[in-house]
């Protein structure tokens, strides 16, 4: 059957969001992203690259004179490059969806989608309650003959 739809999961952007977009213009196929965060941000942090708080866009700070860190300048334009990626990408796509109405805000106002991202939350079912000390206990007992080959010679 024909590609009529491609959803793909935002992060990681690199290269997912690029090939789906590729993929559903080659195809025919209308692309949605699923935003469960923003890549540039999460690359920002594991860089030590200060950002600019969400009210003001999570742009990358600019730099303060003998303040300490702020990442290098290499890093800083990777991840104004990473967002400007994922701006490009949410942009063309045809729908969206987060798991949070802030989020579908912050996407709106701030990467110029030409959709409102639909909000999915992202919670359990009803039926999923906590595991009384019993319910887990029987649980790890069924398991446990399955593990134990797995562990040995691991200790």
């Amino acid at each position: 059957p024909p590609l009529r739809l491609l959803l793909v999961q935002n992060p990681p952007a690199l290269p997912a969001l690029g090939a789906a977009l590729l993929a559903a213009r080659v195809h025919g196929a209308a692309l949605w992203i699923d935003w469960h965060n923003l890549g540039f941000t999460i690359l920002a942090e594991n860089h030590g690259v200060p950002l600019l708080p969400p009210s003001g866009g999570l742009g990358v700070a600019p730099r303060r004179k003998g303040a300490p860190g702020g990442g290098s300048t290499v890093k800083r334009l990777l991840v104004k490059v990473y967002r400007a990626y994922e701006e490009f990408c949410g942009r063309r796509a045809d729908a969206h969806v987060c798991v949070t109405e802030a989020m579908a805000d912050w996407l709106v106002a701030h990467m110029g989608l030409r959709s409102r991202p639909v909000t999915l939350y992202d919670r359990p079912p009803a039926h999923f309650v906590p595991a009384t000390a019993s319910d887990a206990h029987a649980l790890l007992g069924r398991l446990s003959p399955l593990l134990e080959p797995q562990l040995e010679g691991k200790a």
